[in-house]
């Protein structure tokens, strides 16, 4: 049995036109792949932005301080938290929620009435405390190791002052953590359980 080999040769202006075919498809590929990724980035940075300016959500955030005044009248407290608008829209204070056992929100307002873009105020909550009231658990919901311990969120909705004429922004909410604003409300209103 006998081999044979065979050369086969091939023009060389043939392989480097096919070489220089295939790296024109590698960049058009490449700058292809790099312009999708940059508009991602950039609407990535649009929505983070967006949020944290303000424009879908309130930018409401508590700066820490709260000052709690007690009702003469039993189970009634009134709470002053000292908030700051993050955000570059003006804010008026729609409502806020909380769910927690024996607590009544009866009325809410930022002080002053509107929060200017990077505007600092307050929020007065008057609250209604059922002291009786319990966890589900059984604990009694008002102890003071009670307060401490719990972290409601809360929902806080807010209207921008021409959202009543139809702009687009208009009633915006959000749910903050418990941890800042509704911890606040549940201490400062525990002290009308708890005078001492």
């Amino acid at each position: 049995m006998s081999r044979y080999w065979y050369i086969v040769s091939m023009d060389t202006t043939v392989w480097e036109h096919a070489t220089a075919s295939s790296a024109q498809t590698d960049r058009r590929e490449s700058r292809v792949v790099l312009r999708a990724a940059i508009v991602a980035g950039m609407v990535l940075v649009l929505i983070i932005g967006a949020n944290q300016l303000g424009l879908t959500r309130p930018a409401i955030a508590s700066t820490g301080t709260t000052v709690t005044a007690v009702d003469a009248e039993p189970s009634k407290a009134s709470i002053y938290l000292d908030v700051r608008n993050r955000g570059i829209l003006t804010e008026r204070l729609d409502a806020i929620e909380i769910d927690y056992p024996g607590l009544t929100i009866r009325d809410a307002r930022f002080i002053p009435q509107t929060l200017g873009a990077f505007d600092t105020g307050q929020v007065a909550i008057d609250v209604t405390i059922d002291c009786a009231a319990r966890l589900p658990g059984g604990e009694p919901a008002w102890a003071q190791t009670a307060t401490q311990t719990q972290e409601p969120a809360i929902r806080l909705a807010t209207t921008r002052p021409w959202g009543a004429v139809g702009a687009p922004w208009g009633r915006v909410s959000d749910t903050l953590p418990g941890w800042d604003i509704g911890w606040s409300i549940l201490n400062g209103a525990s002290g009308a359980c708890d005078p001492s």
